[in-house]
This record gives C-alpha cells, structure tokens and sequence, in this order.
C-alpha cells in the first residue's frame, strides 16, 4: 500500500496536484510510513523469548506476527546463558576449557572471538594455598603460589593426603600414604 497524501485540485491551474508521500514514520493504515510505502507494524514481543536450545534464537515472523522463526546462531557465537567457556559450532554449544587454571593465574573470556584470552597471573601477593602444611604465609608472586618455610625440620606434615615430615619447608620422605 502506498503511503501518500491525497491528491488536490488546483483551481487556479484546473489540474491534479502530484500526491507526495507522506514522512517517514507517519502513521498510515495497519502500519508506519517508510519511503513512500506503508510497512506493516510487527506484531511481535520485542525482544523475542529466549530459546531453550543455546545455540538457536527465536526471530518475528511478520507474516504470522509471532516469534517462531527458528534461526541457528553463527559459529563462534556465545552460547546463550554462558557467560564464558561455551561456543556455538554447526548449530551445537561446545564447551571450551580454559587453557590454564590455578589460584594465582587468570583467564578472561572473549565472547566476541569465542575463545580464551592468555592466561595473565593475578598481582603478587595475592592471598592462596600452596597445599603444603610446611608453609605458612602462602601468597602468589608471579602466577605461582608460594609460601615461606615455618614449620621446624621433622614436623608432622601432610600433602596430597598422605602424612610425612617436614625437611627444608618441604613435606616429605617418608610419606605414608592411606
């Protein structure tokens, strides 16, 4: 449908004016004004519902007014309702492992690229746990956790779950392991 002002009759020249088309965004029969030609206003919830499948959003069919045209994401796009580590590949959401983990590293995200920035360590002296009960003070200097020898020479001691003694702020020989 056209989207035009009615034509006039100019008495002065006997003659039709030339109709021109109404502005953009004038409202017109069922719809809006767009370039002369009247658009249909979409009917459709804005935005559409989320879709349960991750990799797949709902989009308006205007034809039916509803949210049921099913569209697969590109790859690479985030997977919906992941904030990091899943990927839409071939229409699957793909999770993906950052490539380092520990107390005193850190990954960061990148949902534009879909992959894992390089790890980075955290600032030193962040407090952690070197899992070694010969150390006290366990804090991270440059993206490893470390701590300061307190515990005396031959002082019971435990790491990975069996039970040793302590020899130079190291828990060791001999392990007796459950």
């Amino acid at each position: 449908m056209l989207c035009a002002q009615t034509n006039a009759w100019d008495p002065v020249t006997c003659t039709w004016a030339t109709a021109k088309p109404k502005a953009d965004g004038t409202s017109c029969s069922g719809g809006i004004c767009t370039a002369g030609v009247c658009d249909p206003t979409p009917k459709c919830p804005s935005p559409c519902p989320v879709h349960t499948d991750r990799c797949k959003v709902w989009e308006c069919n205007n034809s039916t007014n509803q949210c049921s045209r099913e569209v697969v994401k590109k790859d690479k796009s985030a997977c919906t309702g992941m904030e990091s580590g899943g990927c839409c590949f071939a229409g699957a959401c793909l999770a993906v492992d950052p490539p380092v983990s520990g107390p005193c590293m850190t990954n960061a995200w990148d949902s534009d690229t879909c992959t894992w920035a390089m790890a980075k360590p955290v600032p030193d002296g962040k407090l952690c746990s070197d899992g070694n009960t010969c150390t006290a003070g366990d804090a991270c200097k440059a993206g490893t956790c470390t701590g300061n020898a307190t515990a005396a020479d031959g002082t019971q001691c435990t790491s990975g779950g069996c039970i040793g003694t302590c020899g130079n702020g190291v828990c060791g020989n001999p392990m007796m392991c459950p």
